[in-house]
């Protein structure tokens, strides 16, 4: 923008300027900017790849060449990934016959920071994740005009790159496949809308079909392979609510979900995530519901202008082009309901790209120019207005939001978290004070409260801030904690399990997977002296982290002494 000497900013920019602006903040309130760092500069390439893009093509001259372009993207990827990918995390099918004959050429790959690498290779799912998009942009180029050699390249493309993805078993790439080859469909003939009334009477018999409690029960239990895919993603997609819902304006930084998730909100199942395996709960975490907003809103203008256009444009290469980027945008958004491959991951310049191409395809109809009075109106004062109606009808979100962040710094790494900011401290206490002033119901405030009495040593008003989060906890410990056991309820219609003994299982489960934090036996303990009328059994829980030497020390023997 400053170096073209274009300071006019049009109305479907103002998404990415809301864009760039959260990605600014995500990495400012980050609690490991190490992890941050990386997520910001890929974003920031990427918008600089779609302007680009958008400024310097001509896609009615150089349509051939940017055809070609998709297609040297899409071999060199599929090639890449054959000889880099880890094929021993493929989880279905083992086909040693297959994966023993690729070699392992491509090594070395950086990771995302999170974790120690367990391999450095490629990771199948994100190959197969990517490879979905890839695929179903060569449809339309089947049907090129006058280059026959391009129908071949695209065919050989297309078959290379399925091929690489069924390689994967990535059930989330061929989601993404099936539904950029529908909009292929659709935009090919106006006989295949047939399909989708088709489609949605054979799912509605099939459920009619299908012993839907016997088919719920077994998609919801962890008791073989898809089951135990669903109940994961239900406990992050859980956890990721409760995150945002505590930190809606901001999010929690830029690339932080394993930290955050691991420190601050455990699931019942799952250790620490690298992310929430959801496209839209993911951009509300990394960049708060403004970003999540804005992205969608860009789409959303994208996708329209991309059809305005393709209505207007005869048959041509040009619109082969535009059916292209927009069967790869509508595979990316169909994966991300089951994943989450953030526009700033690393093969994110695929997404940009078709996004930079898409726009440059509508710029000669003056589709990307016109700047409409709406475009401004919903980008600039909608999301503003929003987001003060929930200040202002819910003001304790905004001390809940605030407070939590600087916890988080404060309180990380947890339990070992030592107090080196006592400015930061007190400024984050006050902010969670006032949360609970205008609302008693913040589980978190009361947890995060909770910890940084025990940091302090204040051990008496500890243990009632724990025990107000187990009062608040046993409300409805199912609905709060454990959605895969929720949705098999509905199912069933079974009655549910007594709220203690519902809370009892997710704190055992914390318990046994922090086994050196002290919160998690006070918890136990405390639900079972005040609610299951064991106090021996509360105080042998409390014996056993003083034994592991749990953390914070003298908060267990400090609750055992009150017995």
């Amino acid at each position: 923008w400053v170096s073209r000497g274009d300071p006019k900013i049009r109305g479907a920019d103002v998404p990415f300027l809301i864009l760039l602006g959260m990605a600014l903040l995500g990495y400012a309130i980050s609690i490991e900017r190490a992890l941050s760092w990386p997520r910001l500069c890929s974003i920031l390439l990427g918008l600089i790849i779609f302007i680009e893009l958008r400024r310097a093509l001509q896609p009615r001259q150089w349509a051939s060449w940017i055809a070609l372009g998709l297609i040297v993207v899409g071999l060199g990827m599929a090639g890449v990934s054959l000889v880099g990918t880890d094929w021993t995390q493929v989880r279905m099918f083992d086909l040693p016959w297959v994966f023993d004959r690729l070699p392992t050429l491509v090594r070395g790959l950086p990771d995302s920071g999170a974790f120690k690498n367990t391999s450095d290779l490629f990771g199948p799912r994100w190959v197969g994740i990517t490879m979905g998009v890839l695929a179903p942009i060569y449809l339309p180029m089947l049907a090129w005009r006058e280059r026959s050699w391009l129908r071949w390249l695209a065919a050989g493309a297309f078959l290379l790159v399925t091929l690489t993805l069924l390689l994967t078993q990535s059930l989330q790439g061929l989601i993404g496949l099936l539904a950029g080859s529908l909009i292929v469909l659709l935009c090919a003939s106006r006989w295949f809308w047939l399909l989708v009334p088709v489609g949605l009477a054979a799912a509605a018999g099939l459920l009619a079909l299908i012993d839907l409690p016997k088919f719920g029960t077994l998609l919801l239990s962890i008791d073989n392979p898809g089951g135990i895919a669903v109940v994961l993603r239900l406990d992050m997609w859980s956890r990721a609510v409760a995150m945002i819902r505590d930190m809606p304006f901001t999010g929690i930084g830029l690339n932080t979900f394993p930290l955050i998730q691991s420190q601050f909100y455990p699931g019942i199942f799952i250790g620490p995530e690298a992310h929430s395996h959801n496209l839209y709960l993911q951009l509300a975490l990394d960049l708060g519901l403004p970003g999540l907003f804005a992205f969608v809103w860009f789409v959303i203008l994208w996708i329209v202008g991309l059809l305005r256009a393709l209505a207007k444009e005869n048959a041509s290469n040009a619109r082969l082009l535009m059916v292209s980027t927009l069967a790869g945008m509508a595979a990316y958004l169909a994966h991300g309901v089951m994943d989450a491959q953030m526009p700033g991951a690393k093969p994110g310049f695929v997404i940009w790209s078709l996004l930079g191409i898409g726009a440059a395809l509508m710029a000669p109809l003056g589709e990307a120019k016109k700047s409409r009075i709406h475009t401004w109106v919903l980008s600039v004062l909608v999301l503003p207005f929003v987001m003060g109606l929930l200040a202002i009808f819910q003001p304790s979100s905004v001390y809940m939001n605030l407070g939590a962040v600087q916890a988080h710094k404060v309180l990380s790494p947890f339990p070992a978290a030592q107090i080196t900011s006592p400015a930061d401290f007190e400024a984050a206490q006050r902010n969670l004070e006032e949360a609970l002033r205008l609302d008693p119901s913040l589980r978190q405030a009361h947890l995060l409260l909770g910890r940084f009495a025990s940091v302090q040593g204040d051990f008496s008003a500890a243990i009632k801030y724990y025990e107000n989060r187990v009062a608040l906890d046993m409300v409805d410990p199912v609905a709060a904690y454990d959605p895969a056991l929720e949705l098999t309820l509905l199912i069933t219609s079974d009655s549910p399990p007594a709220p203690a003994e519902e809370l009892g299982r997710i704190y055992h489960n914390w318990n046994k997977r922090f086994p050196n934090r002290a919160e998690g036996y006070l918890l136990r303990s405390i639900l079972y002296s005040q609610y299951q009328a064991n106090p021996s059994t509360g105080a042998n829980f409390l014996k056993m982290g003083i034994e592991a030497n749990a953390l914070p020390p003298g908060l267990l023997a400090y609750a055992l002494s009150q017995k």
